[in-house]
């Protein structure tokens, strides 16, 4: 009698001990779940591309660029920019009176953008004026045409 009532004891210590193994998987499978869900958010975070409009106004260099500060490469869809009367234009260049854009010489412009990658830590040039050759004898033209490209960029 006394062994048939240790046995049944026994039993029921054993389905409580199942029964919390059973709990505690159950919670290290959700816990499981959640880690993973948080890897692969903090993965592609980690990843993206950071992009930062660079501007140089300096004595003998002007620029806007596109850099990609982040880790991972920047595709680009679409840039768009707007004039001092707030038009949106698809070319950056094309902000920039007409006038203008076809009196200077310019040392490097981008016009396509779209489906352009940009390397981590690599920029884009979309506008870059510098004195070159066809300033050659010509000192008045470097700082009337300096003056106008500030003037039209500032807005």
């Amino acid at each position: 009698m006394i062994l048939c009532g240790q046995i049944e004891h026994a039993t029921n210590w054993e389905a409580i001990i199942a029964c919390g193994a059973l709990i505690i998987s159950f919670a290290s499978v959700i816990f499981t779940w959640q880690q993973l869900k948080m890897q692969r958010e903090h993965n592609l975070k980690s990843i993206k591309p950071i992009g930062r409009i660079r501007i140089g106004d300096y004595e003998n260099k002007i620029y806007v660029a596109v850099e990609n500060c982040g880790i991972g490469p920047m595709i680009i869809n679409e840039i768009l920019s707007k004039n001092s009367s707030r038009e949106t234009k698809e070319k950056f260049i094309d902000i920039l009176s007409e006038e203008l854009a076809d009196r200077i010489v310019w040392t490097d412009f981008t016009g396509r953008y779209t489906g352009r990658s940009i390397l981590p830590g690599a920029m884009l040039n979309l506008l870059v004026w510098t004195p070159n050759d066809s300033y050659k004898d010509k000192p008045e033209s470097i700082e009337t045409d300096k003056k106008d490209l500030r003037n039209e960029l500032k807005d």
